[in-house]
């Protein structure tokens, strides 16, 4: 089943659809959410609320849209009104990396090579946090979540036009960041 049937059923009462989504995207929705906020203690958190607002709009959700812009939407909005309750960006993004080290295994056989991996990680956490907000945006949903142009705009609220330009300055940005390693 797709993921829009799925919800169909939870819009029914179904429990077991409602599980097989969060199957689907609760590694996802984590990492989107401990990217973006750097502290995995507030990311477990607001995961958690983010799919308690999925079961309880659930009714809300029309099958016209992507699910998975849906849900990326609730994440986000989440992730929002913690931001205005506390300066989030201020804070140390250490935590939201340790995803990302993990994503990139280490293929490499000696400590030198192992080193170098870790190096281009932090290099690309570095070019990453460099980028303006609306940019780093793009290029988490699009490369980390895996989200089409048009599902981001529809997350975003802004056309695919406006998704393609951020996308292409944030890709000629990390590339001028990370032209040493290419």
């Amino acid at each position: 089943m797709t993921d829009e049937e799925l919800m169909c059923q939870v819009q029914r009462g179904n429990q077991a659809a409602f599980e097989e989504l969060f199957k689907r995207y609760d590694r996802k929705i984590f990492n989107y959410l401990l990217r973006d906020l750097g502290d995995e203690e507030l990311a477990k958190d607001l995961f958690q609320e983010t799919f308690l607002r999925v079961f309880q709009f659930s009714r809300t959700y029309r099958p016209t849209a992507s699910f998975a812009a849906w849900l990326y939407t609730i994440a986000r909005n989440v992730c929002r009104k913690q931001w205005g309750r506390e300066p989030m960006r201020e804070r140390m993004r250490e935590s939201a990396w340790k995803a990302l080290e993990e994503e990139v295994p280490t293929l490499n056989a000696t400590p030198q090579e192992a080193r170098a991996d870790q190096e281009l990680v932090e290099k690309i956490q570095q070019a990453l946090d460099s980028l303006p907000e609306s940019q780093r945006e793009v290029v988490i949903l699009h490369k980390y979540q895996g989200l089409s142009y048009p599902q981001i705009a529809q997350v975003l609220g802004c056309s695919i036009s406006s998704v393609k330009q951020r996308a292409f300055r944030a890709y000629q940005g990390l590339r001028q960041h990370l032209a040493e390693y290419a």
